[in-house]
This record gives structure tokens, sequence and C-alpha cells, in this order.
């Protein structure tokens, strides 16, 4: 048997796999978000809950042989630790927006060279230039920097800090690396010393066994041995079973994340826009194109329609209303672009007439999300010279039927609803299972264990008045507006 555990940004989810990927036994916690000094998170407190959550889970469980345990944990944040494994800095997360002003100094002096060596955005990195500029005598009793997820298995397996680790699909969001390893011009660039950052470990790398401690504390067997796992987008995707070229995910979430798989490692330079992250699987890489649709979502039923209550009225006026919103326009850039990076951007309707209303400007969003995505398409097939056969969505956001359909129709591409699973923990046991040699044919897993809930084949009617109207849309998103926006912002 494999224990799985994930943890996300609000819960901890813990899972029981057999030898066939099928998840025996679940149990979810609310991930204790127990605020710090410099709205840092209590680590500490995360860690006692991940025990207590194993041992919940094996109380219900007694006879269960646990042979691997594999963690993920989300991927931005990090923390500080000192030579006995102690949190010199708790957990500082992506949403602590401390590293915010050192991100877009260093964007905009070098972010072009950055995205050129790593194909990704210093979000992390730019973590440690605050802690190392703004908090410099936290920083100087700094052993290693690392992931939520690597500090937690550190703990299970009672680590020094030269053991100290990131797995390679964690490097996606530190942004200082290159396709080797830890690349000495970003480090440079941004005055940060290699000796401050982790080994780099493969997935599948067993990392530690589990100590004496953590065992008795969770009715577990000293010496189980633990992977070094992934972080919590590589593993949602590969528990979704997209690990094939061609392939491509939906994680329709707080952010809207556009996966696509790829065999061929590349970057890329020209638009600065698909962020580049190895996969857990050798020789396969994921393309994300990544804007917050969620969060925006939330934004627009809380401000805007001001009546969660009656959302299905929302949805099924706005669906009376035929593609392009009858000549409006949306740019969802709430708080700037994040992909390619620009500050000064924000959202914004073009086109607004006498005969729109709220429904128009609700699908005029939803539709906005589309083309972002068929944007990362095209630049995906103009780079690798391929085409997409499906895409897989998954998280909150594919509950809504009329957003599906629509990003199906802007793309040309019929989309596939998953149930709802939790899929971080499914990819984790994956890479657990792979690690112990429990799984040797990965596909036949997937496709055994796989639930497809729901089918949207594209309009091919709809599609072609998409790409019509994407075209428009296109030439409004890469005209330089930049300085009206910025002009707006001084107020």
């Amino acid at each position: 048997m494999i224990l799985s555990i994930d943890i996300g940004t609000t819960g901890l989810k813990i899972g029981l796999f057999n030898s066939k990927g099928q998840n025996i036994y679940s149990l979810r916690k609310k991930t204790p978000l127990i605020k710090e000094n410099l709205n840092t998170i209590n680590i500490e407190k995360i860690y006692d809950t991940v025990l207590s959550g194993i041992k919940d889970v094996m109380e219900k469980n007694k006879d269960i042989n646990i042979e691997i345990i594999g963690v993920d944990g989300q991927m931005g944040g990090i923390v500080g630790i000192n030579d006995a494994w102690e949190a010199v800095f708790n957990f500082d997360p992506p949403i602590n927006n401390n590293f915010k002003k050192s991100l877009e100094t260093v964007l905009d002096k070098n972010g072009e060279i950055i995205n050129n060596i790593s194909g990704s955005i210093p979000i992390n990195g730019t973590k440690m230039l605050y802690w190392k500029k703004q908090e410099n005598s936290i920083y100087q009793r700094v052993k290693k920097f690392i992931t939520l997820s690597g500090f937690i298995v550190g703990k299970l397996t009672n680590m020094s800090a030269e053991e100290a680790f990131i797995d390679r699909t964690s490097l996606y969001l530190f942004g200082l690396s290159d396709k080797k390893g830890w690349s000495k011009t970003i480090c440079d660039i941004l005055s940060i010393s290699k000796k401050v950052l982790p080994k780099i470990k493969n997935c599948t790398d067993i990392v530690g066994k589990l100590s004496h401690d953590a065992a008795t504390r969770t009715n577990l067997k000293s010496g189980i041995p633990v992977v070094a796992g992934c972080g919590d987008t590589a593993a949602s995707i590969l528990g979704a079973g997209v690990i094939n070229k061609g392939e491509a995910i939906d994680i329709a979430g707080t952010c809207s994340i556009f996966g696509i798989c790829s065999d061929v490692d590349f970057i890329d330079k020209n638009n600065r826009t698909l962020i580049r992250m190895e996969s857990p699987i050798p020789d396969t890489y994921y393309l994300l194109g990544i804007n917050f649709g969620g969060e925006m979502h939330e934004w627009f039923i809380n401000n805007i329609y001001n009546n969660g209550e009656n959302y299905s009225k929302l949805i099924e006026q706005a669906r009376k209303i035929p593609p392009g919103s009858e000549n409006i326009l949306f740019l969802p850039f709430l708080g700037g672009s994040f992909i390619p990076p620009n500050k000064d951007t924000r959202g914004t309707w073009f086109g607004l007439d006498w005969k729109h209303n709220l429904y128009h400007l609700y699908k005029s969003f939803l539709e906005s999300i589309g083309y972002e995505y068929l944007n990362y398409y095209n630049i995906y097939k103009n780079i690798n010279n391929k085409s997409i056969n499906k895409v897989m969505v998954i998280g909150g956001g594919s509950n809504n039927n009329l957003w599906n359909q629509i990003k199906a129709d802007i793309l040309g591409i019929n989309y596939k609803k998953l149930s709802n699973k939790h899929y971080e923990c499914i990819g984790t046991a994956l890479v657990a299972g792979l690690a112990a040699g429990v799984f040797t044919d990965l596909d036949k897993i997937i496709t055994n264990n796989r639930e497809i809930e729901d089918y949207y084949t594209y309009n091919e009617v709809n599609n072609e008045k998409y790409q019509i109207i994407f075209e428009n849309y296109k030439t409004v998103r890469e005209k330089n507006l930049n300085e009206i926006y910025q002009d707006i912002n001084k107020f």
C-alpha cells in the first residue's frame, strides 16, 4: 500500500492506494494557517496536522502495511531552515506579497534573461531576495531555503540541513535554474549564494526513511521509504492522467492553468508566456499558461453580480447570448498580467453599448479566459508545430458547464470533465508507486482509474466565429496601452 499526502493551500489530503492505483481510503483536514511574524505561517503546526492526519488514517486501517510514502505541497512559498532543521522563519506563502516589489524590479531589469535561462518567473527566488534585503539578520541564520513539502519530508525522515532537497518539478517557481541545475547566472543577478540552495532530486528518488519519532506519532513502522515527491500542480496534472504529448489539462481553480504535455523541452523565449515545468515523469514536460480566472470569477460574483444565491440564473441567461457577447471584449488582468509580465495593464471592458447588460459582462469574462487559453495554444503550435488532441478539465470551475463549452468552442478541441477527485493525492501516489516499482504501466493504471463525468464537443460554427473574434481580442491585447494604464494607476 502507498500513503499519499497532499499539503494544499487550505486543505490537507491523505490517501491510501493499492497496487492497482485504486484509492482505498481518504481523509481531509484543514491546513492550519496560523499567522506568525512577518505574515508567515507556523509550519510546525502544519507538520503536527500531517502527523495527526496520518494517525487518523492508520487507526481506521490498522491491518494496512504501508510500503512507501509520497508527499506533495503547494509550489509557491519558501521556508528557511538552520542546521538543526528548525524554521529560522516560518512558511512564507505565495499570498504574502512581500516579494512583489523585488519581483517587479528584477523583471524590469533582467526578466528576459531569467526567462531565457529558466523558462520561468522567479517568484520564490525574489522571496529569497526579500529576506536578504529586508530581513538580513534572519537571512544570515538560514542554512537552506526549501519548499513546504521539502520541510515536511525532512521532518518525517529526520534529515540534516546538508540533505535538504528540492524536487525537479518545484524548480519552476524559483526561477533560479537552467535545464541542468541551479544557474550561476541567475543567482548572480539576484545576488543569491548557491550555498543556501538545496540539492535537486528527481521526484521518484527515495530521500529518506520514516524516523522513529514520526513512526511513533503516526502508528506506522519506522524505516518506511519516503520519496522526494513533487509540487501540487505537477501532482494534479499527473493524477489527471496527462502524461503523453498532445494532451492538455485545464485546471480551473483559483488560478486558471492551461497545461500542455510535451516530449520536447523548450523555453518560450519570444513570448515569455508559456512557463516550463518538468513533469514527475522523466523526459516529459508541462508548458503552463497561467492567469487568475478563478479568483476573478469570485470577484465578479461578489462585486458585480452580488447575488450568489441565484448563481444558476446568471449562467442560464449568459448561455442565451451569442459568441462574442454582442461585440464586447474583456481583458482579464485585474492586478496586471502575470504572463507575459506586465504590472501596469488592468482589467478592461471594450465596446459597451446600451444593449449590454450584466449577462453580457459575465459571458465576455468567461470568453476572455478562453481567448487566453487559445493564445497559449497558438504559441505552443508555433513553437512545436503540433496540435492538442484532448483537454481534461478539473477543479472547481469545471462545474460550470457553460464555461467548459465556451473554452471548447474557442479552442476547437473537445473537453472531458473528470469527476471530482483529489488529483494531487493520485499523482503523488503514482510517483511513490513508480519509486517502489509497484507501477510499471502508468497508461494502464490511469485508464483503469480515471472517471470521465461529462463531454463537451466543440461547436464548429461557434469555433469559426470565435477564431475571428480572437483576432480582434489579440489586436486589443497587444496594443501598447501601457501609457494609458500608467496614467490611470497614478490616481
